[in-house]
């Protein structure tokens, strides 16, 4: 059996030593190395700079079956990886002090990250409180009640704790005496069912889920009737009116599309344009501020002997130009809502974005999550989509991409028809260009979140 290396000779490294066989102890003070030489004189000790590879050669790294990390410092425990993967090791296991480390170590090869602070967590979680649910991503923002306040001073429900704070990349225990700043985000753990009460004690939210004041539609030809029908159910869901934009002299176009309206029992606010339609359209849909809480839909229909076809140009204008979320109609019922999550800022929307719509149309949510991250921000995200399902009863379909985010997304997309896409149109993981050939070329309607603002949590 080949050596497994220990590197660090704290408490956890020494009780390694004692519960493990054929393990080798690497420790960079010599005045420990010679107390542990002392005590334990059956152990194998190597006395050294446990980041240089001829101390780990001299402990046999090359054949070593597992190198755990577990120094009080990242930077050392991470040039260690470095080396160990250099050597093929294939269990490389890293204890992590600093949460800014994990993405580094992760591509140093190390297999297995351990976070005290997260495993007390969950110690706390299956021991002490089994039937617990953590919520990990609620922020204290500008509207948050508590913002200012000690942690001791905060009301909370008696089935809830705060169990960590993460300010910026760090993570810290709630002292009692520590003041909430804007941004922090707090590790919340609460005694079976999760009330609302507390995102509203915490985040000060009061408005809907995603706050929607009006729909704005383009309607330019009859085709259109097909995309305002899907439009005039999401007016339904959202309790809101439907303004319609067309060109002054359609009144026919416009008694159809009234009639629509009317129908679902959506208020209808009717816009002429005497100009050029599109030009005007983009106009008014500039003055929208993303506070506005107004959400523009148009219809993209396919091109053909009997149908139109937005320009993409204009589409892309429209959606890289204005600071409202856009809704690619293509008249569908929706099946399932499907978004590729990312921790981005304006990921963290889409994703919002998308919980909202599978509550608000009761479709099952389809996430996509990229495969080993690596990220802090984006377990967190991923963690806020399976809470806000299991809170609000959303059916939730979780997809790990292990390959070309862009090209499993567009086998996705592409797949159903019946489906509505909610897309960050500034992704790092999916290219443009492929972008837009799903909102051309796909049977599903497409939801682009671009410069939107945040959105707050409230059923």
């Amino acid at each position: 059996m080949n050596n497994i290396i220990i590197l660090g000779a704290g408490t956890v490294g020494m009780e390694l030593m004692d519960r493990l066989d054929n393990t080798i102890l690497v420790e960079a003070d010599p005045a420990k190395c010679t107390i542990i030489r002392r005590e334990h004189p059956d152990w194998q000790v190597i006395g050294g700079d446990g980041k240089q590879p001829e101390v780990l050669m001299k402990a046999g790294i090359e054949t070593a079956e597992a190198l755990i990390l577990v120094t009080s410092k990242d930077y050392v425990n991470w040039k260690a990886a470095l080396v160990a993967s250099e050597f093929g090791v294939k269990k490389i296991v890293a204890k992590i002090h600093d949460e800014s480390y994990r993405q580094k170590l992760k591509e140093a090869g190390v297999t297995h990250l351990i976070s005290p602070v997260n495993e007390t967590i969950n110690a706390i979680h299956e021991e002490v409180f089994p039937t617990m649910e953590t919520i990990t991503d609620i922020v204290i923002t500008k509207e948050s009640p508590v913002l200012g306040t000690r942690i001791k001073d905060i009301n909370l429900p008696p089935n809830c704790i705060i169990a960590a704070v993460r300010k910026g990349q760090n993570l810290q225990k709630p002292n009692p005496s520590l003041v909430l700043k804007e941004g922090d985000i707090l590790s919340m753990v609460s005694m079976g069912e999760i009330d609302v009460e507390i995102f509203e004690t915490l985040a000060g939210s009061s408005s809907q889920y995603i706050p929607r004041t009006k729909v704005v539609y383009l309607l330019q030809s009859a085709d259109d009737i097909k995309g305002l029908k899907e439009v005039a159910f999401l007016c339904t869901r959202f309790k809101v009116a439907c303004q319609l934009v067309y060109r002054h002299e359609d009144n026919d176009l416009l008694n159809k599309a009234r009639t629509i309206l009317e129908k679902a029992r959506v208020q209808g606010e009717y816009k002429p344009i005497i100009g050029n339609l599109l030009e005007e359209f983009m106009a008014l849909v500039k003055t929208f501020g993303k506070d506005d809480g107004v959400l523009v839909a148009v219809h993209q229909a396919k091109q053909g002997m009997f149908g139109h076809s937005l320009p993409m140009k204009f589409v892309k204008r429209l959606i890289a130009d204005t600071d409202v979320s856009i809704l690619i109609a293509m008249g569908r019922k929706y099946e399932r809502v499907i978004h590729l999550l990312d921790s981005s800022m304006i990921g963290e929307r889409c994703t919002r974005c998308a919980v909202s719509l599978a509550l608000d149309t009761g479709a099952k949510l389809y996430a996509m999550c990229i495969h080993d991250s690596g990220s802090v921000e984006y377990d967190i995200v991923r963690g806020h989509t399976r809470r806000m399902a299991r809170i609000y009863g959303i059916e939730v379909v979780e997809d790990i991409v292990r390959g070309d985010p862009t090209i499993e997304f567009v086998q996705k997309v592409r797949a159903k028809s019946n489906q509505l896409v909610v897309i960050n149109w500034n992704s790092p993981f999916i290219r443009r260009d492929i972008l837009l050939r799903i909102i051309n070329d796909a049977e599903a309607s497409v939801m682009v979140v671009g410069k939107s603002r945040n959105l707050t949590i409230n059923p």
